[in-house]
């Protein structure tokens, strides 16, 4: 039998160190003591919401998303709907991961509203749950504890992600994207609750199969 070998104690410390010394604009410029990623929020302009996330000396990063109702028309997102805002806060922390999981600080900063305690809960989920697969493929170890989540120091206020409970009603998304582990998602959601909603982001056919399937 094959045995696994356990992951060395620094494996976390040497890939930071490798990837700032790949990434920095300078080699060598950049520690694990300095360096930190950002969540910058989102900004909302006309039919366009830009959600931007830094990771500092190496780079800022903007995804620039158009949401369309099912007929196909562009929406304008109202930022003074706390609905609609606390969607926006949910997007700009699910997308960072994409990004910080470049360099994987150990130090990130939320700024803006989505900087309260259950922001930071929801990132901290998404980068030691959320890339527990790539802490396997890279002999990482658990990731949990490894990250410190804060609110920014510019940021000066603290809101917690919140909607107002009449204008919404309990119920369960799942994104699709059109794999195993999203029919398996939608699959377990849909025996608990019948209602069960699934998205997609720039959907395709295996999306559409998978969410037609369920």
């Amino acid at each position: 039998m094959e045995q696994r070998a356990e992951p060395h104690a620094g494996a976390l410390a040497d890939r930071r160190r490798r990837a700032l010394h790949d990434l920095a604009a300078s080699p060598g410029s950049l520690d694990d003591d300095r360096h930190v990623g950002r969540i910058l929020g989102w900004e909302v302009d006309g039919h366009d919401v830009n959600v931007r996330t830094e990771l500092t000396g190496i780079a800022t990063f903007t995804e620039r998303f158009r949401i369309h109702s099912p007929e196909g028309e562009a929406l304008t997102p109202d930022p003074s709907d706390p609905v609609v805002a606390g969607a926006l806060d949910v997007l700009a922390l699910t997308t960072s991961v994409s990004y910080l999981k470049a360099t994987l600080p150990a130090r990130i900063e939320l700024a803006g509203r989505a900087a309260g305690p259950a922001a930071r809960a929801m990132l901290t989920a998404l980068l030691t749950e959320g890339l527990a697969e790539l802490a396997l493929r890279n002999g990482l170890g658990r990731l949990d504890g490894q990250f410190e989540v804060v609110a920014s120091p510019d940021t000066a206020r603290t809101v917690a992600m919140t909607g107002t409970a009449s204008a919404t009603r309990p119920g369960t998304l799942v994104t699709v994207g059109g794999g195993k582990d999203s029919a398996l998602t939608l699959a377990l959601a849909a025996r608990h609750d019948p209602d069960t909603l699934a998205m997609a982001v720039n959907p395709r056919a295996p999306m559409e199969r998978t969410a037609r399937w369920t």
